[in-house]
């Protein structure tokens, strides 16, 4: 889209589904009801076309919910990562030049202070704790580390949630009974929900406005 600048492209972030999905035990990277045979003959509600408005696109939820029993062992064993627990990082430190990360700064749980070094870093907080110590962090910029274009913190969505087609008209019943509000399963037993999204088409014939609006 125009004035969307991503650092990635989506082919690159997509060569390790699998791999995301191995490691949260959710099944094939497989993100449209319509490749699974099991699934592909239904529609979230009865009409209601595939084009334009997708209702056919896929979130994938993990067999288990406690990953870090699942994979402690194998953190523990490697010989390529060291497990620390018991701290909390509070501050990004940017390099005084301006350009990488010189350290973070931890607290342990009674307070002392702690510095990490180390030759690259991933922030892997989550969408919403990975953007509070962004905010947290300064380098040049006092508006937050990688804030440099104001929109760190910015155009988060919410989950629409709610009942289609609720009304008493004819024939309302039977598309309420055959409207897939769950989540269902894939072969491989997987909870799998569907979501409605745009297709890509969708958006560029239309010129879906990308300039930021308000504050």
């Amino acid at each position: 889209m125009p004035g969307v600048e991503w650092p990635i492209t989506y082919d690159e972030v997509a060569s390790f589904h699998q791999r995301a999905c191995d490691w949260l035990l959710s099944g094939e990277a497989t993100f449209d009801a319509r490749e699974i045979s099991e699934l592909g003959h239904r529609t979230l509600v009865p009409g209601l076309p595939d084009d334009g408005v997708l209702s056919s696109r896929l979130e994938r939820w993990s067999l288990r919910t406690d990953l870090g029993r699942e994979h402690a062992a194998r953190v523990r064993d490697s010989d390529h990562v060291r497990l620390v627990t018991g701290l909390t990082c509070t501050e990004v430190v940017a390099r005084k030049t301006g350009s990488g990360i010189d350290r973070l700064e931890a607290r342990t749980l009674d307070r002392r202070s702690i510095r990490v070094k180390a030759t690259s870093y991933v922030l892997a907080c989550g969408g919403l704790e990975t953007t509070r110590l962004l905010l947290n962090s300064y380098g040049r910029d006092r508006a937050g580390l990688g804030n440099h274009s104001g929109h760190l913190g910015r155009w988060y969505m919410g989950h629409v949630g709610g009942r289609i087609d609720g009304s008493p008209r004819s024939g309302s019943r039977l598309r309420r009974t055959k409207t897939i509000y769950a989540r269902e399963r894939d072969p491989a037993g997987v909870h799998v929900r569907r979501r409605l999204s745009f297709g890509r088409e969708f958006l560029l014939e239309r010129s879906f406005p990308t300039r930021s609006v308000g504050s």
